[in-house]
């Protein structure tokens, strides 16, 4: 049953037996060069769309505050295929 609804700025210093989270296309997987990648464009966040340099470390740490809130689990949707097939099997080692 969902109780709560919220983002990273209504979730940072909570915690909740599970979270969902949407791993949108503004960070994502490049299979061809296996890199990750920052794309300010996707971002539907306008305060770390505006970071300029320091896109990439913040939203890092958006999905970070999102992915460590749930004390008994976490369940993931990525909008980018390639993103979730590299998480799911594992070819992701880091997320940095």
């Amino acid at each position: 049953m969902l109780n709560q609804v919220g983002c990273v700025y209504t979730a940072q210093g909570c915690e909740f037996d599970y979270v969902g989270a949407i791993f949108g296309r503004d960070r994502r997987w490049d299979p061809a060069t296996n890199p990750w990648i920052g794309d300010p464009t996707l971002s539907h966040d306008s305060i770390v769309k505006r970071s300029g340099d320091r896109f990439t470390d913040l939203v890092k740490r958006t999905y970070r505050v999102l992915l460590t809130r749930g004390l008994k689990g976490c369940y993931l949707y990525f909008e980018d295929p390639p993103t979730a097939e590299a998480v799911r099997t594992g070819t992701v080692r880091s997320w940095r």
